[in-house]
């Protein structure tokens, strides 16, 4: 493990500045992106009202799911029939429920809730960031790697109605809280991050990786006192699936309607390194997917031999589970984990020169994929 940073506790004053800097650059950033998409609407003629501005693709299913619940049969977003067997079943449950808990709360609409919380969301994940980093990298580091994600054109999945936002929170909390030996705590967030998006429960490696650092390997297995919290930690992570399969069976007769319905959308299973040297073979959006994946994956492969095993593992989860079923979509699941932008920041640690020249292209190539995201181009899948 990179050796990490002794730092003095911060005083009250500079944990407050630091607080208000970060929740403006959330804002700002936001800002930059909402001012993005209000432009390209007006420009091209989108006629997009201003709440759904970034309402494509999955968006409905979300909508639906928050405003109807789960169906017992496959049914498209607006409630009819689906001719391919699709099923809102494919999407977990906690960002529609809490979107659907702020609409009862006065909200209403569902856009404006899933903007809310996706907003904050983003902004407190930029804060657990914050905190993360400093375990390894130079104040000035930090900053960076949050203006890199902030302003990464990928930020844009933090504020459409995704998953995106609450996924990051809750793996930052988790982390972090294991990182700083509250396992019981890391284990909650890791039970609702499960019930965010399947791949939360293979968060267990990941927290596995941190028990082994704190407590080495015989401890673990002596069950040695401590250690049972860190076990409890990691059987957590499966309690969202877990219950989410539970109601499956219980509504439709299938504990893993999630996973069966991804046929509906062409999902098939393949040896994920082979979809992926196959999508580098191809052109256009398949090369562009494969290419996000391979970023990833040395991304995981430059932190493991640094020594960051946990933030790896969740590189090389995030990138190889999704490829086992397809391509479509990977950017967005590749390059909205956070490890990526660590293995960024410790690599160009110290160059504020090239810290410069990746932020500026970052910037500007968002507007490129907030337009194709309004468009519904598929490059923004």
């Amino acid at each position: 493990m990179e050796a990490r940073l002794t730092l003095a506790p911060p005083r009250l004053s500079t944990v407050w500045r630091d607080a208000l800097l970060i929740l403006g650059l959330g804002l700002l950033s936001r800002f930059w992106l909402y001012g993005q998409a209000l432009l390209i609407n007006e420009v091209f003629s989108l006629g997009r009202t201003p709440l759904d501005l970034l309402c494509s693709w999955d968006c409905g299913w979300y909508q639906d799911l928050a405003q109807h619940g789960y169906h017992q049969q496959p049914l498209g977003p607006e409630g009819n029939p689906d001719a391919d067997g699709k099923a809102n079943w494919a999407f977990f449950p906690l960002f529609p429920l809490a979107a659907r808990a702020l609409m009862e709360l006065g909200l209403g609409s569902f856009q404006l809730a899933a903007q809310l919380l996706n907003n904050l969301a983003f902004c407190a994940s930029l804060g657990l960031l914050f905190s993360h980093l400093q375990r390894w990298l130079p104040r000035q580091d930090v900053w960076f790697v949050l203006l890199l994600l902030a302003f990464s054109p990928y930020s844009l999945y933090f504020s459409a109605p995704y998953t995106e936002s609450l996924y990051l929170l809750l793996m930052l909390a988790s982390l972090l809280a294991a990182h700083q030996g509250r396992w019981l705590l890391a284990g909650l967030c890791g039970a609702l991050l499960s019930a965010t998006r399947n791949l939360g429960v293979f968060l267990a490696f990941s927290l596995a990786a941190l028990a082994l650092q704190q407590f080495g390997w015989r401890a673990l297995l002596r069950f040695a006192p401590g250690t049972e919290r860190a076990w409890l930690a990691c059987v957590l992570c499966g309690a969202g699936l877990f219950a989410y399969m539970a109601f499956l069976q219980a509504w439709v007769g299938d504990a893993l309607a999630f996973s069966h319905v991804q046929a509906a959308w062409g999902g098939e299973f393949m040896n994920p390194f082979k979809r992926i040297l196959q999508g580098l073979g191809a052109s256009g959006y398949e090369f562009y997917c494969a290419l996000s994946l391979s970023a990833g994956l040395a991304a995981g492969l430059y932190l493991a031999r640094r020594g960051f095993w946990a933030e790896a593992l969740v590189l090389f989860i995030g990138c190889l589970i999704p490829a086992t079923v397809r391509l479509a979509s990977a950017p967005r699941y590749a390059l909205t984990l956070f490890p990526v932008y660590l293995a960024i920041g410790l690599a160009v640690r110290g160059r504020p020169v090239l810290q410069l020249g990746l932020l500026l292209p970052a910037a500007s190539f968002g507007g490129f994929l907030v337009a194709a995201w309004m468009a519904t181009k598929v490059v923004a899948l």
